[in-house]
């Protein structure tokens, strides 16, 4: 089933990611207590100003957080420390940041990172600009593929990769544009409102199709409660 708009804020509220939380002292993201998350989006925010005044340094502990932060599945770190440098991350980095407006090259730039698949790629992008992206993980990928017409994505293939992120974005922006259109604002939490009219920033609105996505029994309800909604109306 495609994901219902007028649930989104439901989506959101019931948004959960616990990871490696716990090792590092966090309590699991959820709405109402965004720490690690928070933390992470003030961090990355900072690192955007600092990076227009070079010389800088690698953000190496940084982006090894955030690989931690989103689970460090498939052994992402280890991939990442034996391959990358201190240069190669500096280019990268001030590669997207410098990219940020344009989603292709964005991800492309990101993608050049060792041990980056699109997931990870993604979650790069999500948090050094969380008003105009978001994370695509295999399981919003798929959800999306089956109701919503995602093109296949290739692992591996950086421009199927490229391409299908970029679709992504448009996708997140097309559901912004009638969050905005129908007034469903986003719920208030610790983490920042969005500058659109409806407060959802990009990553706000891939927050509630990950829970769309990985959470059927809360889709369903949301469904049953839409039904009821509508017969109640046409009375």
């Amino acid at each position: 089933m495609a994901p219902t708009l007028t649930r989104f804020p439901c989506y959101f509220q019931n948004y959960v990611w616990d990871s490696k939380h716990k090792l590092f002292g966090y309590p699991e993201d959820r709405f109402g207590c965004f720490e690690w998350m928070a933390s992470l989006e003030r961090r990355f925010g900072w690192l955007r100003v600092y990076f227009q005044a070079p010389p800088v340094v690698a953000p190496m502990p940084l982006v090894e957080e955030m690989i931690l932060w989103g689970g460090n599945r498939h052994g992402i770190l280890t991939k990442f420390r034996s391959g990358v440098t201190d240069p190669m991350l500096i280019t990268a980095v001030g590669n997207v940041i410098s990219h940020l407006a344009t989603p292709a090259d964005a991800i492309a730039d990101a993608l050049t990172l060792p041990g980056f698949g699109l997931t990870t790629a993604s979650m790069l992008l999500r948090f050094l600009d969380p008003e105009h992206y978001g994370i695509l993980n295999g399981a919003i990928r798929s959800a999306l593929q089956e109701h919503a017409d995602m093109p296949p994505v290739y692992d591996g293939n950086n421009p199927s990769m490229e391409r299908g992120y970029v679709w992504y974005i448009q996708y997140l922006q097309n559901l912004q544009q009638q969050l905005d259109a129908q007034r469903i604002l986003r719920p208030e939490c610790a983490l920042p409102l969005g500058q659109s009219p409806s407060g959802w920033r990009i990553a706000d609105i891939e927050m509630a199709l990950f829970t769309w996505a990985n959470t059927p029994a809360i889709c369903a309800a949301a469904s049953g409660t839409d039904a009821a909604e509508e017969a109640s109306s046409a009375e």
